[in-house]
């Protein structure tokens, strides 16, 4: 079971602190949907707006904007036409790290827990989120760089 029920959140970036989803100028296509940094003025309509559905065996859907994201080349998109079979992943595990603060997550691949979502590291909004190995330390509880871990808390909270 997920560690976040179903239900519609946000999430930001905690080294960046910059709102993680779909940026307000994306084309009109039918095509998947680059998930970026952005502005937090930006606010949570849309595709800024989260909504996670568990499956089973503690994985998410997460879905940005009504469109599942996944991973294509690298780089998280989400999937406009519910096209998910073009991703490389459509479910994800959201691994609560409390060492790193209030409201903290890792997003990882299920089938790899060593991949998952990264944010660039320095604070430049509008760069799109990557997928690729996770770094830590080799404490117990391991620490995360804050670039990759993100601050997922229920929309009004």
């Amino acid at each position: 079971m997920s560690v976040l029920p179903n239900g519609e959140y946000t999430i930001i970036n905690k080294a960046t602190e910059l709102i993680v989803g779909r940026n307000v100028f994306e084309d009109k296509s039918g095509l998947p949907k680059g998930i970026f940094t952005l502005d937090p003025s930006v606010g949570t309509e849309d595709g800024r707006r989260w909504t996670i559905v568990n499956v089973e065996e503690g994985r998410s859907v997460l879905r940005a904007g009504g469109a599942p994201v996944g991973e294509r080349e690298r780089l998280l998109y989400a999937f406009i036409n519910n096209d998910i079979a073009d991703a490389g992943i459509g479910e994800w595990i959201i691994e609560k790290v409390p060492q790193e603060g209030e409201d903290c997550y890792i997003i990882v691949n299920p089938t790899d827990r060593l991949i998952g979502w990264v944010a660039h590291s320095e604070e430049a909004k509008d760069k799109q989120i990557e997928v690729r190995e996770l770094i830590s330390t080799k404490s117990l509880p391991p620490r995360y760089p804050h670039h990759q871990v993100f601050v997922i808390r229920p929309i009004g909270y």
